[in-house]
């Protein structure tokens, strides 16, 4: 039989989320971020209308799963009527200043812009959540 991580224990991991202040702040095309970004800094974080330093605070936290692959998610992001041109979102405990996973908000590589428009994150859902283990 091979090794694995159970499925209860994965569930278990991804509650430990729930009650945690995760925000999402959002970067320019100049931040580096990735799989060795520790913790939410405001370098490089975007500025704009409608928008304030930090992000926003993600609500509609929904863990599932199905067969071995177990799934966190949150409510889309949502800046109304902003002005706001961004590259990357990092998801960050906002309590503990801890990154959680960093977001590539580009299709084509380019940057995501709204301009005195709805600026809209659609996370990932059933699945490909936003943290999939």
């Amino acid at each position: 039989m091979p090794e694995a991580f159970c499925i209860a224990y994965k569930l278990e991991c991804l509650r430990l989320l729930a009650g945690k202040p995760v925000k999402l702040a959002l970067y320019t095309n100049r931040a580096n971020l990735g799989a060795l970004t520790e913790a939410y800094s405001p370098e490089n974080e975007v500025s704009g209308e409608g928008y304030e330093a930090g992000g926003q605070l993600l609500s509609g936290l929904t863990i599932s799963s199905k067969n071995e692959t177990a799934w966190a998610r949150w409510s889309d992001a949502v800046w109304p009527l902003s002005k706001i041109t961004a590259r990357w979102g990092l998801l960050y405990r906002s309590d503990t200043g801890s990154a959680v996973r960093v977001v590539d908000l580009s299709l084509d590589g380019g940057d995501v812009i709204s301009n005195n428009g709805e600026f809209r994150v659609a996370l990932p859902s059933s699945g490909r959540g936003v943290i999939v283990i």
